[in-house]
């Protein structure tokens, strides 16, 4: 019922601009926020992922680890692309990756826009100390970086074994 004198109040459409605009702006910010720790995130879980890989491979040499009944001369690392690295086994005496020769036990493929540089790079544990041969050579050391947009992280192998970040 409607009361004689009094106005029916509402808000503007300029009003209702405003907030809409306010709101956009806002979004836009959490948004780019997001993206720039989603990136760093990756990084760093894929950092963390390759070091686990590289000591798993020399604990499998340091446990002397068999597979299909065959004893193999060592594990290894190999980044197959920038996207992509597996760990391996030679049942020869190369200290390498081989196509056609190691067996891949596992292939990990990094998270979208992640890159890992060098793109050809192999470390390999031969047992049972293990001795660390960085691509076939049993000396120096080997920095791999991993990036995601303006986000990196590095991580460095030592014919010593260790490994660095």
């Amino acid at each position: 019922m409607k009361i004689f004198g009094q106005k029916h109040r509402g808000f503007t459409i300029i009003e209702l601009l405003v907030v809409m605009a306010i709101i956009v702006v806002l979004s836009s910010v959490v948004m780019a926020g997001y993206w720039t720790g989603q990136k760093r995130y990756d990084v760093s879980r894929s950092t963390q992922q390759l070091i686990s890989s590289l000591r798993q491979a020399q604990n499998m040499a340091l446990s002397g680890r068999t597979y299909s009944a065959s004893v193999p001369t060592g594990y290894g690392f190999y980044s197959l692309s920038s996207s992509q690295y597996c760990l391996f086994y030679n049942a020869d005496s190369s200290k390498v990756y081989q196509e056609g020769v190691s067996v891949k036990i596992e292939t990990v493929t990094l998270p979208a826009d992640t890159t890992l540089t060098p793109s050809s790079a192999s470390i390999f544990f031969t047992p049972p100390e293990p001795i660390t041969y960085i691509n076939g050579a049993n000396s120096g050391s080997q920095a791999f970086v991993l990036q995601n947009g303006n986000f990196s992280r590095q991580i460095t192998i030592y014919s010593s074994g260790l490994v660095d970040f």
